[in-house]
C-alpha cells in the first residue's frame, strides 16, 4: 500500500545505514555523477552537516542559484536560518546530502498525511545543523515541472491544502514557543515566515464554498497567530494581521500583491525594526 511521500521518506531514513542521506522526488532525476560530485566537496571541506548542489528548473530552464566556481559555506544556526527565511536557500529535503545522525538524534522526521511537508522539515533541520556547504558550481538536480504534483494542485485540492497549510502555521507556532530568542529582528523573520504559509491558507479559505473545510481550526489558528503577535508587541505586524479577515484578504488576489510579497515582507521587517529602536 502507498501510505505517502512523508511515510516513504521515514521508511528510508529508519532503514538508512549510511552517514549521509539524500532525497529525490519521483518525478524529478539526478544529473550524471552527482552524488560523487557532493560527496568530493565533502572530503575537500570538514564533513558538512549539510551540501546543496545547485538545480536546474525545468519549467523555464533556470538554475536555482547564480553560476559561481567555490562552494560557499554557511556558519551558525541564526546565519542559516536567515538564508532560509530570505529564500536564499529553497525549503525543499530534495538534492540535499545531510548527517543521517543529526536527524536521528534530534528525531526529525517529515509530518504524515499533510501535503507541503517540506517546510516543517526544513524548519526542524536548520535550526539544528552549523554548517552548511552551498555548492552551486555542481548542477546536480532537474526539478521537472509537473503540473500534477502537489504543489501545482493545491488549490484544486484546496481542503487538503487548506488542513495542511493550517497544520503547518501550528507546529511552526509551537516550535516557536519552544525557543528563548533574544534576537528582536531574527524573532520577527521567524513570524514573518510563519505568516507566509498562513497567508496561503487564508488564499485558499478565501477561495473555498466554505461548506467542506474546517472553518473552526481555521479560525483557531487564525486567533492563536494573531494573539500571539499582539502579546511580542509587534505593532506593525498586528496591524497587518488584517489582511487574514474577511474582506480584506481578498487583497492577496491582486497582481500587486502578489507581484510583490518578497518586497512587501522586506518592508514590514524593516518598519518592524524601526518600531523597536525607538
Amino acid at each position: 500500500k502507498n501510505y505517502g511521500l512523508s511515510a516513504a521518506r521515514n521508511t528510508g531514513l529508519a532503514n538508512a545505514t549510511g552517514d549521509y542521506v539524500f532525497y529525490i522526488d519521483s518525478d524529478d532525476w539526478l544529473l550524471p555523477n552527482t552524488l560523487q560530485s557532493l560527496i568530493d566537496e565533502l572530503y575537500k571541506n570538514q564533513f558538512e552537516d549539510m551540501v546543496i548542489g545547485n538545480y536546474i528548473n525545468k519549467k523555464n530552464n533556470s538554475l536555482f542559484f547564480p553560476t559561481s566556481t567555490e562552494s560557499i559555506l554557511l556558519q551558525r544556526s541564526d546565519v542559516i536560518l536567515k538564508a532560509l527565511f530570505k529564500e536564499i536557500i529553497n525549503i525543499n529535503a530534495w538534492n540535499k546530502l545531510i548527517r543521517r545522525d543529526i536527524l536521528i538524534s534530534s528525531n526529525i522526521y517529515f509530518i504524515d498525511g499533510i501535503l507541503f511537508e517540506d517546510v516543517p522539515w526544513s524548519y526542524d533541520v536548520y535550526h539544528k545543523i552549523d554548517r552548511i556547504l552551498v555548492c552551486p558550481q555542481i548542477v546536480s538536480y532537474s526539478y521537472e515541472y509537473n503540473v500534477n504534483s502537489i504543489f501545482n494542485t493545491a488549490k484544486s485540492n484546496y481542503k487538503k491544502s487548506l488542513d495542511s497549510y493550517i497544520i503547518i502555521t501550528n507546529y511552526l507556532l509551537d516550535s516557536l514557543e519552544y525557543q528563548n530568542n533574544n534576537n528582536v529582528l531574527f524573532f520577527v523573520d521567524e513570524i514573518i515566515f510563519i505568516e507566509r504559509y498562513f497567508f496561503k491558507a487564508t488564499e485558499l479559505f478565501s477561495i473555498s464554498d466554505r461548506t467542506n473545510i474546517d472553518k473552526q481550526s481555521f479560525n483557531k489558528t487564525r486567533k492563536r497567530l494573531v494573539k500571539y503577535v499582539i502579546k511580542n508587541r509587534l505593532f506593525f505586524l498586528s496591524s497587518a494581521s488584517i489582511l487574514f479577515y474577511y474582506p480584506f484578504f481578498y487583497v492577496q488576489h491582486l497582481k500587486l500583491f502578489r507581484h510583490n510579497f518578497h518586497k512587501i515582507e522586506r518592508l514590514v521587517r524593516n518598519i518592524e525594526s524601526f518600531l523597536h529602536k525607538l
